[in-house]
């Protein structure tokens, strides 16, 4: 009975040994604050990427001791993408499953504590395990699948090619887009024009997650809306009484002059424009201020009653085709005279006048950043020049928004020689220039 009660109180002793040991090992763990106070020390080493960083400040969850391991889960940025639907049957459950995935903390590591602290042997296979995720999840982002649906996000293309764009059959992913931003249904075509402008869609994944970097060759909204503007303009110009249209018909004029002006843009863009996206602001629809810049400049509602406004001022009578460019009527003898235009949105009817009786020499046409050669008599002249965007014909000229000038006299010398004179804008380039009104290109 002795040997039994004291087997007994030898057993409660180990226990109460083994009990003091756990709770000191308790004690001298680290619970999840201590934890993420180290991933973030770590995090800053010079030799990490901004993936490694991102993975280190997401922090640790699911923190579990067995014995001196602690054990925990990171966030590894995984989309995992063989789990998710197929992109192009099931949008909204791609993404959904992808921002899911990307937020999981799924990446188990571990480290090893001894005397209180991490072992050095545990915190270099804690960094290698970092590093090959951190490796693994750019890779994954890289992947074209991924590449573009992101890009679609912001930067979808409206019509795949040529043919879709002739036929207005807009995308799928535009379509998503729209329903992203809250763009309404009747403003589909505007917005379509907007993003079909943008040409040499990117995306860098080189600065992490929370710096995915977007860029475009960028057409600007702004310009977007003046180019299309005006060729709403020249095409609703040639009905007679246009004036009188109602506000749809207006409507579509200006939708489809702002879809003739993107096809034409986009195929001479220069400027490349970027934009930083974080990917959890964008998992949760928080746009990038530059980007919500760009799309709040496409000021649709002020252009488009900008341009209504125009078109209740035009003419009763229709406008007219630019003639080509070169002599209208006149002399086809005597020396030869270039004249060169600057490359802007004016076209400019001139007329060569003679000093001496003011009889019209030779007059001409020249459409918007063109040149025309004509000929006239040796002798004492000067141009009258009339510039504008619609052209209603010689006895109206460009209507109310005519901008008239007269230039100095100029002499012209015998067959011999030729001329080349410069046209600058409303102060023309090698010649000095007045005012001049409609009454003075009237042909006698």
């Amino acid at each position: 009975m002795k040997i039994l009660k004291r087997n007994i109180a030898l057993l409660l002793i180990l226990i109460i040994l083994l009990t003091t040991v756990n709770t000191m090992a308790q004690e001298n763990a680290w619970n999840e604050d201590d934890l993420n106070s180290f991933l973030n020390q770590l995090a800053e080493d010079d030799n990490n990427g901004p993936w490694q960083k991102a993975i280190y400040y997401a922090g640790a969850e699911n923190l579990t001791l067995d014995n001196d391991v602690l054990t925990f889960f990171l966030r590894g940025f995984t989309p995992n993408v063989n789990s998710l639907p197929k992109l192009k049957e099931d949008p909204k459950g791609w993404f959904d499953g992808f921002f899911a995935n990307i937020s999981e903390y799924s990446l188990e590591a571990s480290l090893t504590f001894e005397d209180g602290n991490p072992t050095k042997k545990s915190i270099t296979k804690l960094k290698n395990i970092i590093e090959n995720a951190a490796s693994k999840a750019k890779g994954a982002f890289r992947q074209q699948t991924v590449k573009t649906a992101l890009l679609d996000l912001l930067f979808p293309i409206p019509y795949k090619d040529a043919t879709t764009f002739k036929k207005g059959v807009i995308s799928p992913e535009f379509y998503q887009w729209m329903s992203l931003m809250n763009v309404e249904e009747s403003q589909s075509e505007a917005y379509s024009a907007l993003l079909y402008a943008q040409t040499n869609h990117q995306i860098n994944f080189d600065k992490g997650p929370h710096a995915l970097e977007y860029s475009i060759k960028i057409n600007s909204p702004e310009n977007v809306l003046i180019q299309g503007e005006n060729v709403a303009i020249a095409n609703i110009s040639k009905i007679q009484k246009a004036n009188s249209m109602d506000v749809e018909q207006i409507k579509s004029f200006f939708k489809q002059g702002l879809l003739e002006a993107a096809g034409t843009l986009r195929k001479s863009t220069k400027e490349t424009q970027s934009f930083t996206v974080d990917i959890d602001q964008l998992a949760i629809g928080n746009i990038n201020d530059d980007y919500l810049s760009f799309l709040k400049s496409f000021t649709l509602t002020d252009s488009f009653n900008q341009f209504e406004e125009k078109v209740r001022d035009l003419p009763d009578y229709p406008a007219l085709d630019f003639p080509k460019n070169g002599r209208i009527s006149g002399t086809t003898s005597g020396t030869k005279i270039i004249i060169k235009t600057p490359r802007d949105e004016y076209a400019r009817y001139i007329q060569i006048r003679s000093t001496q009786n003011d009889n019209i020499l030779v007059d001409l046409f020249i459409r918007p950043g063109g040149k025309a050669t004509v000929r006239a008599p040796q002798g004492m002249c000067y141009l009258l020049i009339a510039m504008g965007n619609t052209w209603y014909g010689e006895d109206e000229l460009f209507g109310k928004d005519t901008i008239m000038s007269k230039t100095d006299d100029l002499e012209i010398k015998s067959s011999r020689y030729y001329h080349t004179l410069t046209l600058g804008g409303v102060e023309d380039g090698n010649l000095r220039i007045w005012d001049a009104s409609k009454d003075m290109f009237k042909k006698k």
